[in-house]
């Protein structure tokens, strides 16, 4: 999915955190978020290269996340980011269960 937010005040971005909500069926429902029950999954840190960004730069990009090819319980991600109309970034990363 895409996303887009702008920085309050000046500071260093050296990742973004993600987290993700699955609904299975029968009302069961798996969340990673920080503001639910602690699973195993947890939240993600996708690290970048350190990006001094001052009031208001505009972060913005999109996200995508699968299933791994070879460990189906794993995830390959995919991130692609742009500091206001700066060169487009993009970064894949392997999660482990």
């Amino acid at each position: 999915g895409s996303f887009s937010c702008s920085s309050f005040g000046s500071a260093t971005i050296y990742g973004f955190v993600i987290w993700f909500t699955v609904h299975f069926p029968n009302n069961v429902v798996l969340s990673t978020s920080p503001y639910e029950r602690e699973t195993h999954w947890e939240q993600s840190v996708l690290y970048i290269n350190p990006i001094d960004v001052v009031q208001d730069t505009v972060i913005s990009g999109n996200l995508w996340i699968e299933r791994g090819e070879v460990y189906h319980r794993f995830l390959d991600i995919e991130l692609e980011y742009q500091i206001d109309n700066g060169e487009k970034q993009k970064l894949k990363y392997k999660m482990k269960d």
